[in-house]
């Protein structure tokens, strides 16, 4: 079982809009047991990954998912394999109890559709501003690009994207330095206005493959400018990334990590190897990856 990273925001839609990527962010490896509890081990390439928090949410989406079906006295034994730092950005909590619940869900013979797991997955994470885990949590599940049409009843719909649209991510090392409540500013109604105007423009843009449509709507007037201030190399980055053709470039979530959205793999690849360049020149604790849109959500390998 593979949990996929997550895009969050795509510029114009704070807590709206969400794309998993083909980035790894977990493996999962699990059975059911006689035991009655839910045992957990977990292993990762990187010493200093910081796993507690998000093992924790594994277990809790078990324990969430077989109270839900009546089988809270079902053991399972599930073995971890991290590969992304959280709190950077990228959705690993997210990818984290989307994986559980999908391979806990396959252990059981699917009783579940995928649509019923994702309101026990925002059980499990329902705290943050304007429940941003929502969207991310659609897009880890589901896969491609996701709309919270409705937080409150967890209907989220899959928005048509272009096969050939491709990402450069930024992923940092470094831990972020400001809250994921950490509070954003008032927005006035003319702003709220404009950024709304940018997040139908996004979708429509997406769903027709109007390229230009689509440059000119991933803009964000709210959350960009509070939380760029995390990546101390975002406005090079940014420069970097649209001066080499992307549609559009922000931070990933409430940051520091990065993301760039391109036309196609040949742009997404270009941009990859001048912000290699970038964070290499500068000594800045990043890896960078140019992927596609990943359309599977979590999947059974």
């Amino acid at each position: 079982m593979q949990g996929h990273a997550t895009i969050g925001n795509l510029a114009a839609g704070y807590g709206t809009l969400a794309a998993c990527v083909d980035i790894v962010a977990l493996d999962l490896l699990g059975g059911l047991t006689d035991e009655g509890k839910i045992v957990i081990d977990t292993s990762s390439k990187d010493d200093q990954l910081d796993r507690t928090l998000r093992d924790d949410l594994i277990v809790e989406a078990i324990e969430a998912y077989l109270r839900h079906v009546d089988k809270a006295d079902q053991g399972v034994s599930i073995s971890v394999m991290r590969y992304l730092h959280g709190n950077r950005g990228l959705g690993t909590s997210a990818a984290s109890v989307s994986a559980a619940l999908t391979l806990i869900n396959h252990l059981l013979k699917r009783p579940l559709s995928e649509r019923e797991l994702l309101p026990i997955a925002m059980d499990v994470l329902p705290e943050g501003v304007i429940q941003p885990h929502a969207h991310r949590l659609a897009a880890s599940l589901y896969g491609g690009v996701q709309c919270m049409s409705n937080v409150v009843s967890g209907d989220s719909l899959r928005i048509r994207a272009d096969l050939g649209l491709h990402l450069t991510v930024l992923c940092v090392q470094e831990p972020k330095s400001v809250s994921v409540d950490y509070p954003l500013p008032e927005i006035d109604v003319s702003t709220a206005s404009k950024q709304l105007g940018y997040l139908a423009g996004l979708i429509l843009g997406l769903e027709r493959n109007h390229l230009p449509l689509i440059k000119d709507s991933l803009i964000d007037l709210w959350v960009e400018d509070t939380y760029k201030f995390e990546q101390p190399h975002f406005d090079a980055l940014k420069s970097l990334a649209m001066d080499g053709g992307a549609l559009g470039c922000s931070i990933s979530g409430n940051g520091p990590s990065m993301w760039a959205l391109s036309q196609n793999s040949f742009i997404a690849e270009e941009i990859a190897l001048a912000w290699k360049r970038h964070v290499t020149s500068h000594d800045a604790p990043a890896t960078v990856h140019m992927s596609g849109l990943n359309l599977g959500g979590a999947i059974v390998c």
